[in-house]
This record gives C-alpha cells, structure tokens and sequence, in this order.
C-alpha cells in the first residue's frame, strides 16, 4: 500500500509541473516562433505571437512593449 500511495504523490507532482496545468488555473502561455516567451526582449513591435488559454488559442500581432522600471536582466 505505501509504494501504490507514493506512486500516486509522484503522479500528483508530475502533473503539476506539467505547463499545461497553468492553463487550468487561469493563466495563459505566450509563444514567439514555438517557443515560450520569457522575457521581452524576444519580441518585437509588429511579431506575430501565439496565446494559449484553457478554452483555446489567440493570435496576436504586438503593437507595443513595456518593460518594468528596474526588471533585473540575466
């Protein structure tokens, strides 16, 4: 019984690293090129982004870009 209960506390944590389960809590993931967008010095005025929320996808064309006054950089 332990082994099947730990089995299952793995499976519990699999899924919630799954980027997907993001998309169940309300939040979306924005791709540029199929590749997620981490920060936005990946986009560009007039790209062309992909949006994934949990009902569906968005396309959308980027018109502007704002970053954060003191956003640290890597």
């Amino acid at each position: 019984m332990q082994y099947r209960e730990y089995c299952n506390q793995l499976k519990i944590r699999l899924d919630n690293l799954n980027p997907r389960q993001v998309l169940e809590r309300g939040y979306s993931l924005s791709y540029i090129d199929g590749e997620i967008i981490r920060d936005i010095r990946q986009v560009r005025r007039d790209s062309e982004i992909h949006t994934e929320v949990k009902s569906g996808s968005i396309w959308s064309k980027v018109s502007k870009i704002k970053g954060k006054k003191n956003a640290q950089t890597n």
